[in-house]
């Protein structure tokens, strides 16, 4: 692993600019670039064969095209031919990420399944070949202003944390079949994202510390692969999903397993439902359980 800290340069020297043609013998596996605030592009790193994990946080004055320096465009052009994991955190003022237009041909991350985006307030775009066929896990968290109209087509888990941007009012999908997995946390909106009707094979939906969400939607009849709803720590959505008194059981009573937990006043209302055999466990003992 190779970790950079508070570089204050725009660009690395140039011990950094790994000599071309030799990205196979450059055995880097873990890349960290931390709190470089002055940092415009990093080095030529996408073309490094055995990179597989990329970490950059508070590189505040990424260029668009940063991430891709030294990759000329062509039709064996891989970008980060074996990466599999990318975090993303607090790029304060970094508002685009894009390829230029003649770099379609560009292999972009073919390998990468998991992708975080966090804490970039005025970020409004990524590369749509980012969002490959390979990535199965995205974490988007505090991007209010990214729009994304695009999602992979074999996307597995979709976890959506305060501001997801146009993620958040609604998701681009038509008939998926493939997400399983989607957490909604500390959503600052009235209202889920428009869409979940077309989650197919959605089997595990967890909302968490969501205290301004006001009701479950009725997409949620649709679901018929749903077979988890976990509830925990929203004041009003978990009133109205207590079994038979709440006002949106009825859209969630078909649910095998349904996990609720909420404060009311200085008490703890902690049940779980098993909607087959109409069974309320009080589980409120287990007051650490982290969902």
């Amino acid at each position: 692993m190779f970790t950079i800290w508070y570089y204050g340069g725009s660009k690395f020297p140039n011990w950094m600019e790994f000599p071309k043609n030799q990205s196979s013998s450059i055995m880097l596996r873990r890349l960290h670039i931390s709190e470089c605030r002055n940092l415009e592009v990093l080095p030529p790193i996408a073309k490094l064969e055995s990179l597989q994990y990329l970490y950059l946080h508070g590189l505040d004055s990424m260029s668009p095209m940063g991430l891709f320096n030294g990759l000329e465009a062509s039709s064996t052009t891989v970008a980060y031919p074996n990466l599999k994991e990318l975090i993303i955190r607090e790029m304060k003022h970094w508002e685009e990420w894009v390829m230029e237009t003649s770099s379609e041909d560009i292999n972009v991350m073919p390998l990468l399944p998991d992708l975080h985006i966090y804490d970039c307030p005025v970020l409004k775009s990524m590369p749509h070949q980012i969002l490959s066929q390979s990535v199965k896990i995205l974490f988007i968290r505090d991007c209010p202003e990214l729009i994304i109209s695009w999602l992979p087509p074999l996307l597995e888990e979709l976890t959506l944390d305060g501001d997801a941007g146009s993620l958040s009012r609604s998701l681009p999908f038509n008939d998926n079949t493939s997400l399983k997995v989607m957490r909604i946390q500390n959503s600052p909106h009235l209202t889920f994202p428009q869409g979940l009707s077309q989650l197919k094979a959605l089997q595990t939906l967890k909302i968490v510390d969501c205290n301004s969400l006001t009701c479950i939607p009725h997409e949620l009849q649709h679901l018929t692969s749903l077979r988890e709803l976990v509830i925990s720590r929203c004041p009003i959505l978990g009133p109205r999903c207590e079994k038979d008194v709440g006002k949106d059981w009825s859209i969630i009573s078909r649910i095998p397993s349904i996990y609720i937990y909420y404060e009311n006043g200085k008490n703890y209302q902690f049940q779980t439902i098993d909607s087959r055999s109409c069974e309320v466990k009080d589980i409120s003992h287990f007051l650490n359980l982290n969902f």
